[in-house]
């Protein structure tokens, strides 16, 4: 079984870790160019990349996937398929061409839902009762093509994102593994995706992230769990960003009398009062100051209790 690999992501990192723990080491990686970051601007490469040469895989970088010289590289190899996972970019059609029917996507939902570039956190933020990871024949289309096998996980009790995201990692590994020769076999008959039960979400926006104090408890707690560690979640208190790191809902009916944003300190904690019920504060950080817990915060800034976040 000879195969390619494709991503830029954690969780394509995730997903490959797993795989070669299973014995399942793909021919070839592709990834995304190095990226500037830093003060400098230094070029930096991804984990995917590191990954590769950690564990001497060819790799390559492309810049882009119609490249007459990536595509010649690319079909020498004479793959029996390729595995894409948290790629970054649409695999397009020139490069679909030569492998028809044989670009496999593993994505961390259940497709038709949640297709696009931020699955995971979608599920989180909309309070998804059940979530999973989707193995699909790719087309052209935005994680449009059938499905070729599913594996569900119960999300009633919601977890933050980088937990998720493991757990998916791991679900989708499994599912490709139990998958894989079933389908080379010809086993397994594809599932056209409903169309009328698709939705749809974006690459995170930062606008995304700034905390509405007149939503829920529950609702901003769910963006607290999605958007941490990045690109976090955050509020101002007196016109400093004041990130919330870490929270959970709390039922506090005294407390009704205040406006929303309002903090407040009850029992050693700190609380900010929400449209409904009020969010306890676990790990917050004022701008230019290191994490601290809720009540290391009230003990050096009791002057912002009554305060109003916004």
């Amino acid at each position: 079984m000879k195969y390619a690999f494709f991503s830029s992501s954690r969780f394509g990192k995730l997903v490959l870790i797993e795989l070669l723990n299973c014995g399942f080491k793909p021919s070839l990686i592709i990834s995304l160019p190095p990226k500037p970051a830093g003060r400098h601007q230094e070029l930096v490469k991804n984990e995917i990349e590191l990954l590769a040469e950690d564990k001497k895989i060819p790799v390559l970088c492309p810049f882009s996937l119609r490249d007459p010289g990536f595509l010649a590289e690319f079909q020498k190899n004479n793959f029996d398929f390729a595995l894409v996972a948290g790629y970054g970019k649409i695999i397009p059609k020139e490069l679909l061409n030569l492998l028809p029917s044989k670009f496999l996507n593993l994505h961390p939902s259940l497709l038709p839902r949640w297709r696009g570039a931020s699955p995971i956190q979608s599920a989180i933020l909309n309070g998804d009762q059940v979530t999973g990871v989707s193995l699909i024949i790719m087309d052209e289309q935005l994680d449009h093509g059938p499905i070729l096998n599913r594996k569900e996980y119960d999300l009633a009790e919601p977890k933050p994102y980088p937990v998720l995201e493991e757990i998916l990692a791991k679900i989708a590994a499994q599912l490709f593994i139990e998958t894989i020769p079933l389908w080379l076999e010809n086993k397994i008959t594809p599932t056209v995706q409903d169309e009328t039960m698709a939705t749809y979400c974006s690459k995170i926006d930062f606008s995304q992230t700034k905390i509405d104090w007149q939503k829920s408890a529950d609702e901003i707690w769910r963006q607290v769990l999605a958007f941490n560690p990045e690109p976090g979640t955050y509020t101002y208190l007196k016109s400093q960003i004041f990130k919330i790191l870490s929270a959970e809902p709390a039922r506090q009916e005294n407390n009704n009398q205040l406006e929303p944003g309002t903090l407040f300190s009850q029992d050693k904690n700190l609380f900010i009062k929400c449209g409904t019920d009020s969010l306890k504060i676990l790990l917050c950080q004022l701008a230019g100051r290191k994490p601290t817990t809720g009540y290391q915060f009230l003990l050096g800034h009791k002057d912002l209790l009554n305060e109003k976040a916004g």
